[in-house]
């Protein structure tokens, strides 16, 4: 501590005694309780000492403040965790805590959530050493204490089923948890698993502990076979577990386990070991006699070998997995104990460069220029796969670069030299043309269902994985220096999120994390951006990521399930969850509302292009507008002015120049101006179908109401189309279906709802009940919209005694409506199934609302 505390030394020979200082808090067998007693001839203690240092950043260089921030993050860590235990043991003995208990155990939970969130997102974050001290302490029996302890508060429970999952089970990339879940005991294993599979039933998020358990089995068990029967290659114990493995690998779930637990550490050695030895045995005389080495190609082992080295290079897209695995598998395709002719030799093609297995800037280099190479061979028609291992290299070099021994050189000063190399030699610019080549190969294989290598869809997303990777590593540091992407590298993005991952049921989980996750840099708030230091950035940014999205239409999807995607869920949904950090998720939602609103004619443009494609596509923006609309009034009201006018300008306009016209600013609203003949326009009915979704949603409800109220026009603009009858025409009879539905939601004022109801005009309120009343009685309407128009009058009615008073006003000053009405039902005109809805909604209409109205009310006195 007195070297850390002390000016005299370098900032390099502080950080050595920094990091001696946390290798003694790594040790499993050393308390915590060293770091919070006086030292002699100190009054603070080392923590203390610490912690000043943090309140004196100016004394202290960054790479020494990383370091002392890890020494508090593990000394918070290993005094929760005798907090979490010590707590466990009394509440087993007494089976109750008093309150000062519970609130320290929920803190101390809260901690260790927080902590384990980190190393799970963050592989090099303290994870082996911080799992080697859980295991140590036997905290998961603990925890497992408090979640099933019927006495424990509630909160608690949560939180420590939360800190099992955290901790135990298997996400698909990282298995380092379930490995040392496994060296507990037998009832502990048992337990968290029941547990974990109860939630994942609850929660509908299947959990994969039990996959990563049988993977971590299967590889126990072939080390000890190995052990056993070293001389017999195919020994019956040994094929059958190598098939037991070969049979995880068909199904997703045990193919992501599978390949983890052979990642992990040295596993794959000793599956490569067989190869080993059989090399030492088919030695003979300085040669390798080519029969033996014929006969053990031949054997059902190396068969399976084959075929699971085949997956890993399929699937394991860690660059670091293959600088240290690669160059032994390429020695043993040298030499033809694997053989030449399979994809195997091209997947690992890069490894026959020396200067390709290093992580200097000299390698990053080689690995730059050879890019160019394979991506030249990939447009010539060759397959991807030695492109894919070379992507996957510089991936990990840009991940975690050489440690330079200089003094006073930072990681992050290292990996900005790594950065503006590779900018500088084009590598950015390079990345993005080959994803673009990939993309355009992809889009012929979905196209003309091509098998080939070429367009493998799987082998496609393995190159996407670590291209995409590539291109967030370096937006990344573009947004560090608050300079935005272009547009090519943005609707490279967009096309690849495309094609790799809206499809729900097999899109590429890890690709559209990494897509979101890149764009999500330049749109959330950070630190400076709350203090409006990047406002004008970020507004740049989402104004040309929303022009890139809306220019193709092949991007627009993409577009939107991204926003989407982006946006966080309401804030009234998340107030009761434990750990959420609500003044956070308001700033969020506040933010990145007002920006795509601020983007009004971009979102504008994205209603007209949406509405009249495909059902999801329309969901999609119905969720979006929701999403906007209930982040604040003011966002509803803005949303629904921009409907409102837009569909307005549905009517005065031809739909093609309301489309055209989206972007265009001067454009005057002329309400007066109907054009008739869009009566027949597909889009037209379509966008009022929209709006009738939107008006079933009560917040937009509402705010249709506000406006409409205050256009004063809108309504007898409307109605001239309204009434216009051509039951021959579909999209005229689709549009008046919609304009009724929205007829009926504002007027209908629906008791159930639990909020302020807003209501019409008396006057506007007044003529829609007439229009619908008008259009049931008449005869030259749809059957189907005149019974819709009658179930509507019926609701209205329904609904309220000034509903129910204009109902009865309306049907008695046109009379002849129910007339003609009947008339036409009693003629035989409505088909079968509509005889018994009709005769239902009738006796409706007279019992419940002409009957139920016993006094005389003027309307004009309302």
């Amino acid at each position: 501590m007195d070297i850390i505390s002390s000016k005299q030394y370098c900032s390099s020979i502080r950080c050595e005694a920094a990091q001696a200082l946390l290798d003694i808090l790594f040790h499993p067998s050393i308390s915590w309780k060293f770091m919070v007693t006086e030292i002699e001839g100190n009054k603070y203690t080392p923590y203390e000492q610490v912690i000043h240092l943090f309140m004196k950043p100016e004394d202290v260089s960054m790479d020494l403040l990383g370091v002392l921030q890890k020494i508090a993050s593990y000394f918070v860590f290993k005094y929760n965790t005798d907090v979490v235990s010590n707590h466990a043991r009394r509440f087993f003995m007494e089976e109750d805590c008093d309150d000062v208990d519970t609130s320290q155990l929920f803190s101390s939970f809260n901690i260790l959530n927080n902590f384990f969130s980190k190393i799970r997102n963050d592989f090099s974050y303290m994870s082996c050493t911080a799992h080697r001290t859980i295991v140590k302490n036997c905290l998961i029996p603990h925890i497992c204490v408090h979640a099933i302890s019927p006495n424990q508060d509630a909160r608690i429970r949560y939180l420590a089923v939360r800190c099992l999952r955290l901790l135990c089970d298997f996400d698909g990339t990282d298995i380092t948890g379930a490995i040392f879940l496994s060296y507990m005991g037998t009832q502990t294993v048992s337990l968290v698993g029941r547990l974990l599979h109860q939630i994942s039933k609850d929660s509908k998020e299947k959990s994969l502990l039990p996959y990563a358990l049988r993977a971590i089995v299967l590889i126990d068990q072939f080390i000890a076979a190995d052990e056993k029967c070293i001389s017999v290659i195919d020994s019956p114990e040994r094929v059958t577990i190598l098939q037991n493995m070969l049979h995880m690998l068909l199904v997703e779930e045990g193919r992501l386990a599978m390949i983890s637990a052979l990642s992990f550490g040295d596993n794959l050695k000793h599956l490569l070991h067989m190869c080993d030895l059989q090399k030492s045995v088919l030695i003979l005389e300085g040669h390798i006699d080519d029969d033996i080495k014929t006969r053990f190609r031949q054997t059902a082992t190396y068969g399976y070998l084959c075929e699971i080295l085949f997956a890993l290079a399929r699937n394991q897209s860690s660059g670091i997995f293959w600088r240290r695995h690669g160059p032994e598998i390429i020695k043993l395709i040298d030499c033809n104990l694997i053989s030449a002719a399979t994809s195997l030799k091209h997947w690992l093609e890069p490894f026959r460069e020396e200067l390709a297995l290093g992580r200097n800037i000299n390698t990053l280099n080689f690995l730059t220029m050879r890019l160019t190479y394979h991506s030249e061979k990939y447009v010539e028609g060759d397959p991807p796969l030695a492109l894919v291992t070379l992507l996957r290299l510089i991936d990990a070099i840009l991940n975690e670069p050489e440690n330079v021994a200089l003094f006073d050189v930072t990681p992050d000063e290292i990996h900005f030299d790594y950065y503006a190399k590779f900018y500088e030699d084009g590598g950015l610019e390079k990345i993005t043309s080959v994803l673009d080549i990939a993309n355009c190969q992809q889009s012929k294989r979905v196209r003309y269902r091509c098998t080939a290598l070429t367009g493998d869809s799987y082998i496609y997303c393995q190159f996407v994985r670590s291209a995409t990777s590539i291109i967030c590593k370096l937006l990344l540091s573009l947004q560090t220096i608050n300079q935005n992407p272009d547009k090519l590298v943005i609707d490279t993005l967009l096309r690849t999120y495309t094609l790799c991952c809206m499809d729900e049921a097999s899109g590429d989980r890890i690709v559209r994390e990494i897509i979101i996750n890149s764009f999500s840099l330049f749109i959330f708030p950070t630190l400076s951006d709350r203090q409006g230091l990047r406002r004008t950035g970020q507004q740049s940014f989402l104004k040309l990521f929303l022009n890139s999205g809306f220019d193709k239409p092949s991007n627009f999807f993409a577009t939107l399930d991204i926003l989407l995607k982006l946006f966080p869920l309401p804030s009234d949904m998340l107030a009761n969850v434990v750990g959420i950090n609500m003044q956070e998720v308001t700033s969020m939602e506040k933010l990145l509302s007002d920006r795509i609103l601020e983007n009004e004619k971009q979102l504008q443009f994205a209603i007209m292009l949406g509405i009249s494609s495909s059902q999801r596509l329309k969901r999609r923006i119905f969720d979006l507008c929701k999403r906007l609309a209930y982040c604040s009034e003011g966002n509803a009201l803005r949303l629904v002015d921009i409907l409102i006018k837009q569909s307005l300008r549905m009517l005065t306009s031809s739909a093609h120049t309301a489309i055209i016209d989206a972007f265009d600013d001067d454009i005057v609203e002329e309400e007066s101006n109907v054009r008739f003949g869009n009566a027949v326009d597909l889009v037209t009915a379509s966008f009022y179908a929209f709006l009738a979704t939107c008006s079933t949603e009560f917040i937009l409800r509402n705010f249709m109401v506000i406006i409409i109220s205050q256009r004063k026009s809108y309504i007898p603009t409307l109605l001239k189309f309204f009434k216009l009858a051509s039951p021959k025409t579909l999209p005229h009879v689709s549009f008046q279906t919609h304009v009724i539905k929205i007829f009926r939601n504002l007027c209908v004022a629906d008791k159930n709802i639990d909020g302020k109801i807003d209501c019409l005009p008396n006057d506007v309120y007044i003529k829609i009940c007439d229009s619908l009343v008008e259009h049931f009685g008449n005869v030259h309407h749809n059957i189907e919209t005149m019974m819709l128009a009658l179930e509507s009058i019926c609701s209205i009615g329904r609904s309220s005694a000034f509903g129910r008073a204009v109902v009865n006003n309306a049907l008695i000053s046109n009379e002849s409506a129910l007339l003609y009405f009947t008339d036409r039902f009693l003629m035989g005109e409505p088909i079968d199934e509509l005889l018994l809805e009709v005769g239902a909604q009738l006796v409706d209409l007279f019992e419940n609302i002409l009957k139920k109205v016993s006094e005389t009310i003027v309307i004009g006195g309302f």
